[in-house]
């Protein structure tokens, strides 16, 4: 049967949502290993509040709030300082993307940075937190409830991930617009060349739009439960602050740890930082740029280098 080229749309565009960056095989794979993940933990995660409970507080917010802050304050400063640490130092440079001068953030620029989260993460964001639990609470939300089954849990990490992966397209698109880029998104951009800490450079209003409300608007919606909240959490942040990070960790087994390692995804946002074009989803090969051809020019850049290595 002969092909038309609405046939080929059409069949480009099932295979963008099927097997594109964030699409349905990939949100099965992640949502199934996070599923496994927040089931092996749920036995710690309710000793730990039993504890709380017990030694600090026994109103549920407080817990929310503290587990929140630790897995997004561990992860900020432990894991962005091992990249930064990593790249002042030399260490995996055969990972390490390689760097115009012009690309090399400065120390005023880091120092910045630093000094700019620190009031948003620690005035900021227990206020934040604070609300953020009475609208999962007002949905059913409960930290001293039992998981919920395994398919409810994996789905609704599944849902999570891709409203926050569509959220962030379309915002991250829109702040592109010239009307909005110079006043809402150029702070970002500062970094040509990104390190871990870059990820949340950005101003008041694109933190909010972009990286915040993205998160919270499905997991609010449903009451998800605070450890799959935390471990949904993890997996976010890990990929956003490794797609910052200047480091791909491709090769071998690195290849096929899509829950550990986004080394795609880092070369994939890293082009959209140095050349500051196209590329506006989160995951490598999102299908929402694919379904939009908004990473044609990384596409045409591939292919430019392809021909340069043969």
């Amino acid at each position: 049967r002969r092909k038309t080229p609405r046939r080929d749309t059409m069949e480009a565009a099932v295979r963008a949502i099927v097997f594109g960056g964030g699409g349905l095989a990939e949100l099965l794979w992640i949502g199934a290993l996070s599923g496994g993940l927040a089931f092996a933990a749920e036995p710690t995660y309710h000793r730990i509040r039993q504890a709380f409970e017990t030694s600090v507080s026994a109103n549920p917010v407080w817990f929310f709030v503290v587990l929140t802050m630790v897995v997004h304050e561990t992860l900020y400063y432990g894991l962005n300082g091992i990249f930064l640490l990593a790249g002042s130092k030399g260490w995996w440079k055969r990972y390490q993307i390689e760097r115009q001068p012009s690309q090399v953030p400065p120390r005023t620029l880091i120092v910045a940075t630093l000094r700019k989260s620190t009031f948003s993460h620690w005035i900021v964001q227990p206020i934040a937190l604070f609300y953020l639990f009475s609208l999962l609470a007002s949905s059913g939300a409960d930290p001293a409830a039992p998981l919920p089954p395994v398919s409810t849990a994996i789905v609704h990490l599944m849902l999570a991930i891709a409203t926050n992966d569509a959220g962030f397209y379309w915002t991250h698109r829109l702040l592109h617009h010239p009307a909005l880029y110079k006043r809402f998104h150029k702070q970002h951009h500062e970094y040509k060349g990104t390190i871990g800490f870059a990820a949340e450079y950005a101003s008041p209003v694109e933190s909010l739009l972009s990286n915040q409300l993205p998160m919270i608007v499905f997991p609010a919606a449903v009451g998800m439960h605070p450890l799959l909240w935390a471990v949904f959490l993890c997996y976010r942040l890990r990929r956003t602050y490794e797609t910052h990070s200047g480091f791909a960790f491709e090769g071998g087994v690195l290849d096929w740890l899509p829950w550990l390692f986004h080394a795609r995804s880092t070369r994939y946002h890293d082009y959209h930082h140095t050349k500051n074009c196209g590329n506006f989803g989160g995951p490598a090969d999102s299908f929402w740029d694919l379904l939009c051809g908004t990473q044609s020019s990384w596409e045409e850049f591939n292919a430019a280098e392809g021909k340069k290595s043969t």
